[in-house]
C-alpha cells in the first residue's frame, strides 16, 4: 500500500527514521519497492532537488530499491533530463485520448531505461461512464467513436482502455478504485484480455478541458 510522506525542512533529516518507523508499524522486513515524489515541480528549485538527493541516500542505504518521481505530462521529464537528475521510475498520465506522454517516449530513447508507469488510464472512470456528466456533452463525438471502436474490435470498453495503454510497451498501469468488487471487474478484463497485434486508436487531438481532470 503506498503512503505520502511530506518531505520537509523538519523532516528530510528524518528521513530514515521515518522508514524504520513505517516498517515496524506494518511489519515489513523487506526493503521498499519505490518512493516516489509526488509534486515533481520542487525539482525546479535548488532546495527541490537537494531534497531529492536525500531520497537517493535512502536507496544506498538499503530501505528502498528504487526512487522516482510522479508528473503530469513530459514537460518536467525534459527538465529533469536537461539538469541530469537521476531517477529510477517515472509515473504519469496517459490513456487512449491522451497520448502526449506516449508520443514523447517514442521519441525519447532515453527513457526506455527507466521503469514508467501510467495512471489516468480510465480518465477518473469518464471514459466508460454510461451516462456522460452535461459538462462534457460538446465531446458526445468522441465517446460515441470510443463506443464504436469497442464494438468494432469485439471487446468491451474497460479491456479496450487498458490494451491500448499496455501496448505504449510501459511496465505498470496505476488504477483507482473504490471498492472490492471495481477490482475483481479490472482482474476478470485484463484475464481474458484479448491481444492485438495492430490495435491503432487514432483520435484526433482533444482539448485539454476533456483530457486534464485539473481543469473540470
Amino acid at each position: 500500500k503506498g503512503k505520502k510522506i511530506s518531505l520537509n525542512k523538519k523532516n528530510e533529516n528524518q528521513l530514515e527514521k521515518i522508514f524504520s518507523n513505517i516498517k515496524e508499524k506494518y511489519k515489513i522486513k523487506k526493503k521498499f519497492y519505490a518512493i516516489l515524489l509526488h509534486n515533481s515541480n520542487i525539482l525546479k528549485t535548488k532546495s527541490g532537488v537537494e531534497a531529492f538527493k536525500k531520497l537517493y541516500k535512502l536507496k544506498k542505504k538499503d530501505f528502498v530499491k528504487k526512487v522516482g518521481i510522479s508528473t503530469y505530462g513530459y514537460e518536467n521529464i525534459v527538465s529533469l533530463q536537461r539538469k541530469k537528475i537521476k531517477f529510477d521510475i517515472i509515473q504519469t498520465n496517459g490513456n487512449i485520448l491522451d497520448n502526449r506522454f506516449f508520443n514523447f517516449l517514442k521519441k525519447n530513447k532515453k527513457l526506455r531505461s527507466k521503469e514508467i508507469h501510467i495512471r489516468s488510464i480510465f480518465l477518473q472512470g469518464l471514459l466508460f461512464k454510461k451516462k456522460i456528466p452535461k459538462k462534457f456533452k460538446k465531446f458526445s463525438k468522441t465517446f460515441k467513436e470510443l463506443n464504436r471502436l469497442s464494438k468494432d474490435l469485439d471487446i468491451n470498453i474497460l479491456q479496450l482502455l487498458i490494451q491500448h495503454v499496455y501496448k505504449q510497451k510501459v511496465n505498470g498501469l496505476v488504477f483507482g478504485i473504490k471498492n472490492k468488487k471495481e477490482l475483481e471487474k479490472i482482474f476478470d478484463s485484463m484475464a481474458i484480455m484479448p491481444k492485438f497485434k495492430n490495435l491503432k486508436c487514432n483520435f484526433d487531438p482533444v482539448q485539454n478541458s476533456l483530457i486534464d481532470p485539473r481543469k473540470w
